[in-house]
C-alpha cells in the first residue's frame, strides 16, 4: 500500500472499506456483487412499467435497484454525499452497451434529464453530469444541457407513491430551441427508472414538439414490487 493511501486512505463508494492498491472507487467484492441487468432481465422488468416503449428506439439500463442493496448505497452516495465520480464510473461500466446502440443507429445528441434550478442550487450539481460526460467522452458526442428544462419544483419524488409521482411530474418539463433536435437521434439519460413517469413525460414532450429518434440509457431500474 502506498504512503499516500496510508495517510489518506481511499474508501469504497459502496461499503466504505479501505481500497487496496489495484482497486479503484469500488472494492473488488462490491464490484463483483453489483446486480448487472441482462437484456432478458431488463425486458422482463420493463414490461412491469407503463413506459411508452413504442416511441423508444433502444433502451438500456445497467443496474437493478432494490431497497438496501449495493445500488441503493451507490446512488445515494452520488446524490446526497456528493461522490461525484460515481456517475462517471457507472457510465464507463455501461459504455459497451451504448457503443452498440451507437453502431446500430448513430447517436447525435446526449440529453440528460434535468433537475429544477432550485434543487440544482441546493444540491450543487445534477447527478447525471458524470454519467452523461462518460458517454460523451467515449462516443465524442455533445451533451446538451440547454434544450430540456425542469420547470416545476416539488418534493422529492422518491418519497411519493406511484399515483402521486405521475400527477406531480405532469407538465414539469419544457424545451427551448427544440429545432436543434429535429431529425436527430437523441440519447436521453436518467439515473433511476422508478415508475417510468419522468421518462414518459420527457418522451411525449419530445415526440410532440419535434421529429427525432429517441433512445434511453439509465443507471438503474427499480425492481417492481410483487
Amino acid at each position: 500500500m502506498s504512503l499516500l493511501q496510508l495517510v489518506f486512505p481511499k474508501r469504497c463508494y459502496t461499503c466504505d472499506t479501505i481500497l487496496r492498491d489495484r482497486e479503484f472507487q469500488i472494492c473488488s467484492i462490491c464490484r463483483h456483487h453489483l446486480p448487472i441487468l441482462t437484456q432478458k432481465e431488463l425486458q422482463y422488468y420493463l414490461k412491469q412499467f407503463d413506459l411508452k416503449c413504442k416511441d423508444i428506439l433502444y433502451f438500456d439500463v445497467l443496474l437493478l435497484f432494490e431497497k438496501h442493496n449495493l445500488v441503493q448505497k451507490l446512488l445515494h452516495n452520488l446524490k446526497y454525499r456528493k461522490y461525484y465520480p460515481i456517475g462517471n464510473l457507472v457510465g464507463k461500466f455501461q459504455i459497451e452497451n451504448i457503443i452498440q446502440i451507437h453502431k446500430n443507429t448513430p447517436i447525435d445528441i446526449i440529453l440528460p434529464i434535468p433537475i429544477h434550478k432550485k434543487r440544482l442550487y441546493k444540491r450543487g450539481f445534477n447527478q447525471l453530469e458524470g454519467y452523461a460526460n462518460a458517454i460523451s467522452q467515449a462516443l465524442d458526442i455533445k451533451v446538451r444541457n440547454d434544450i430540456l428544462f425542469k420547470t416545476k419544483y416539488h418534493r422529492r419524488l422518491a418519497i411519493t407513491n406511484y399515483k402521486d409521482r405521475d400527477l406531480q411530474i405532469h407538465d414539469s418539463f419544457e424545451l427551448k430551441n427544440p429545432s436543434q433536435l429535429e431529425g436527430k437521434h437523441v440519447l436521453v439519460t436518467d439515473d433511476i427508472v422508478t415508475t417510468g413517469a419522468t421518462l414518459n413525460e420527457v418522451i411525449q414532450l419530445l415526440k410532440k414538439e419535434i421529429n427525432c429518434k429517441i433512445s434511453v440509457a439509465c443507471m438503474a431500474l427499480t425492481k417492481p414490487e410483487d
